[in-house]
């Protein structure tokens, strides 16, 4: 008896998928959703996007204008002040290994430290015009591949 319910599994199973597809529920073979007609010509993913945006130097360019922006800044004084303290503290160890992963468990623990992230937020992740700016270099990029849409 076991064997027949189980047969009915199948055959309900099999029925709901036939009727699904007779009622119009399943894709059609082109992959359009809802009667729209997909987009003409291979698309850019956003991997390639990023990958060309890189290639052309852009993302080292963004991260070297920020670095020296750092540079220029009080929390960068801040930070090279704190590793010189926990430098000088740990002198005395004749082991450099040792002595480097204390100073930079102590910097990473410090206000400095807390500070760095602050900075980052505030002048790289939370910077719109940055956003605006990575957004607009990005849609180039896009707009220079083949098969991108290009609007009027």
């Amino acid at each position: 008896m076991a064997d027949g319910s189980a047969n009915k599994v199948e055959t309900n199973g099999a029925r709901a998928e036939a009727e699904s597809t007779a009622n119009g529920a399943s894709k059609p073979a082109d992959g359009s959703v809802d009667g729209e007609k997909p987009a003409a010509g291979p698309q850019v993913t956003p991997q390639e996007l990023l990958t060309i945006f890189k290639r052309r130097g852009q993302f080292d360019a963004l991260r070297k204008e920020f670095f020296k922006e750092f540079q220029g800044s009080a929390t960068h004084e801040d930070l090279l002040a704190e590793i010189t303290s926990q430098a000088g503290a740990q002198a005395e160890s004749s082991n450099r290994t040792k002595t480097a992963a204390l100073v930079e468990g102590a910097v990473d623990r410090s206000d400095a430290s807390r500070s760095v992230n602050e900075y980052a937020t505030d002048h790289i992740t939370d910077n719109r015009e940055l956003a605006e700016r990575v957004q607009k270099l990005m849609q180039a990029i896009y707009d220079e591949q083949p098969g991108a849409a290009k609007e009027q």
